[in-house]
């Protein structure tokens, strides 16, 4: 597989290179990394879109130009996205198929809109993982469309953080996982959600015009399964690359070592 950013990196510093990337598995859908600046297009610092390292072209484009090369997360590139100036990043063609999981790493800087959102997709049918507070940020899932459903363990505020946030959809059972930097925050079983419709899939918005979030984009990476052993592997390997494994549970298998 490719070799990773955080794998060169790693070993420049005397330390072991990741033995695992997003591509070693078959079901990656799409890898958006913010730490690889050559896949950013911009202007200057102003991106227009990030193009997707999977192989399968599910390219982004930029909303507003959100900002490259101007802020780090553990010595590495992400995307500035500033709320004022309704910074996003979008897709309109691609819709993960069922069964599938999503993990990501952002910063939140502020919230200021319950539907502030590290990521949206779907249309009438979708999920956002979500602000769930004015001015507060809970990573709160909501799924719309054939059920309403609102996730009710919340995060404490996550201000001022740089976190690592995982969903796993099994929408054919109408489940859904919600995991929080590797631990479990909730389940919901038979959550009345069957499918997300192809609108859009964004990332720092509930939608182009509306809800976008203060922060920074990282990196994230779709399957398209629910493997937990993936699931984990992916956890590990944005925990070591981002500077996040202390806030890995002590019994995840990817704390000491990335996968």
């Amino acid at each position: 597989s490719e070799p990773s950013t955080y794998a060169f990196a790693a070993a420049s510093a005397g330390a072991p290179p990741a033995a695992w990337a997003p591509d070693d598995e078959a079901s990656l859908a799409l890898w958006l990394d913010a730490s690889d600046t050559g896949s950013i297009t911009a202007t200057g610092n102003n991106v227009t879109s990030i193009a997707d390292k999977s192989g399968n072209g599910r390219n982004f484009t930029a909303g507003n130009n959100p900002q490259t090369g101007t802020r780090t997360i553990n010595s590495l590139n992400v995307i500035d996205c500033v709320s004022a100036s309704s910074h996003y990043l979008q897709n309109t063609t691609y819709i993960p198929s069922n069964p599938f999981q999503i993990a990501a790493v952002a910063a939140i800087d502020d919230a200021d809109d319950s539907d502030d959102a590290i990521f949206r997709i779907g249309g009438t049918s979708r999920v956002l993982l979500r602000a769930g507070n004015v001015s507060q940020f809970f990573s709160e899932p909501q799924l719309l469309g054939a059920g309403n459903v609102t996730g009710t363990n919340y995060t404490s505020n996550r201000e001022g953080q740089t976190d690592l946030w995982r969903m796993v959809f099994d929408l054919a059972g109408q489940d859904w996982w919600h995991y929080f930097n590797g631990s479990l925050q909730e389940e919901e079983l038979s959550g009345y959600q069957t499918a997300f419709n192809t609108e859009r899939f964004v990332f720092m918005a509930a939608h182009p015009s509306v809800s976008h979030l203060d922060g920074a984009f990282a990196e994230a990476v779709v399957f398209h399964s629910a493997d937990t052993t993936i699931g984990q592997k992916a956890e590990g390997y944005l925990a070591h690359k981002w500077g996040l494994t202390a806030k890995l549970p002590g019994g995840h298998p990817y704390k000491s070592s990335p996968p």
